[in-house]
């Protein structure tokens, strides 16, 4: 009997230690509780949408008709005027070599005036390798992204920077007679040269451009105009159902600066885009720059929105595009990032949990954009009882509230 009292004597005590651990950690639960955190950073981000984009322009082919052996004159993405002279024509091939010959030497006499000036009183090598290095990289760069137009500005850069860093170590120290030898080379092909028989011109004022795909002459910018998905299906099966375009052609001419590029999309973030507003747009194969562009046209159809927006930001590379993927930047902002767990609603208004010294604090924050897994905030540094940079924001804990203690 007395072995069955101390029995239930001892459960009865270890039942009320069970009690007094929950009691204890459930008091802990509520007044001092761990949490997990992150700091606030400042960040710049975009709201982009990727579509495949298909471009127009009012563009003509030239071609050298009879005319065998040219000399191009001029570069690709540069303005010409009307009669200007795209390219020499010569009697002989061995003519137009030598004159190119004549032009590349041309290039490199000024390159090496303009080098010996700068490099006189200049830096030392340590300098130009860094540069000839970042030069040789967007050379690579731009080669393999096809940017043949920034491939040739790179080139020209360093080989400048390869010749600035010779001058500097002392490796070319006889400017004059560099030059001389430059001049003389110059002079010896002047004399085998012949005379030009005749020119091949502009018929128009434009922008040259060195390749063509036969498509000039079918993909004006007016087939934009009022555009409607059987207009923008016309465009796009023009361009994908094109054959190999072979032909005398030694590029073609673009009128004006202005081109527009037409899309098609499912997203419903267009729907804040109006007609004559303004967006910039990233063509990624070109240039990471932003160009930017006017809203011509925009309709939505079927669930489709469908874009034509036009610019005259003008280079040889995006004159060469026909179709590719660009990314429109429907939004940008700049504020605190944090993460999508930590904002909570308190009394209906969104905010963050800080903790400074151990203690919560809510502030209310204003949301710009919420990415996947991150949210944007509304940033003043001013407002120091706003959330600030580098603040130590909760994102996962519970029971959270204003002054409570948290590990």
């Amino acid at each position: 009997m007395r072995l069955r009292f101390n029995l239930i004597k001892f459960l009865f005590i270890l039942f009320f230690i069970f009690l007094l651990i929950v009691a204890v950690y459930q008091i802990y639960c509520y007044f001092y509780v761990s949490a997990s955190t992150e700091y606030t950073t400042v960040i710049e981000c975009e709201d982009t949408v990727t579509v495949s984009g298909y471009f127009l322009r009012d563009e003509s082919v030239i071609r050298a008709e009879n005319s065998k052996y040219i000399d191009i004159t001029v570069n690709s993405g540069e303005k010409i005027s009307k009669n200007g002279i795209i390219a020499n024509v010569y009697s002989t091939e061995d003519s137009a070599k030598i004159q190119s010959q004549i032009r590349e030497l041309q290039l490199r006499i000024d390159e090496m005036n303009s080098v010996i000036s700068a490099a006189n009183g200049y830096n030392t090598g340590a300098t130009y390798e860094n540069e000839i290095k970042k030069y040789a990289i967007n050379v690579s760069s731009n080669i393999s992204e096809g940017n043949i137009t920034a491939a040739f500005e790179a080139a020209a850069d360093f080989s400048s920077n390869i010749i600035k860093s010779k001058i500097s170590a002392g490796e070319i120290v006889d400017y004059s007679s560099k030059l001389s030898e430059l001049k003389a080379q110059m002079e010896q092909l002047k004399a085998k040269s012949s005379a030009v028989t005749s020119y091949i011109t502009a018929p128009s004022a434009g922008y040259y451009v060195s390749k063509a795909d036969g498509l000039e002459d079918k993909l004006s910018m007016q087939l934009s105009d009022d555009i409607t998905p059987d207009k923008f299906d016309k465009i796009v099966n023009t361009i994908n159902e094109q054959t190999d375009f072979s032909s005398n052609y030694i590029g073609k001419l673009v009128s004006g600066s202005q081109w527009r590029v037409c899309f098609k999309t499912d997203s419903d973030k267009f729907d804040k885009i109006k007609v004559g507003s303004t967006v910039n747009i990233r063509i990624p194969s070109v240039t990471d720059t932003k160009i930017k562009c006017t809203v011509l046209d925009i309709k939505s159809v079927d669930g489709f929105t469908y874009v034509v927006l036009e610019s005259n930001v003008i280079s040889g590379d995006i004159l060469l595009q026909r179709s590719c993927e660009i990314d429109v930047i429907i939004d940008s902002y700049r504020g605190l990032r944090v993460d999508k767990n930590a904002i909570r609603k308190v009394d209906g208004k969104e905010g963050v949990y800080v903790r400074n010294n151990g203690i919560l604090k809510y502030r209310e924050v204003d949301i710009l954009y919420i990415g996947s897994t991150f949210a944007v905030v509304k940033y003043d540094a001013l407002n120091t009882s706003g959330l600030q940079a580098y603040d130590e924001v909760v994102i996962k804990g519970s029971d959270l509230y204003d002054g409570k203690v948290v590990a």
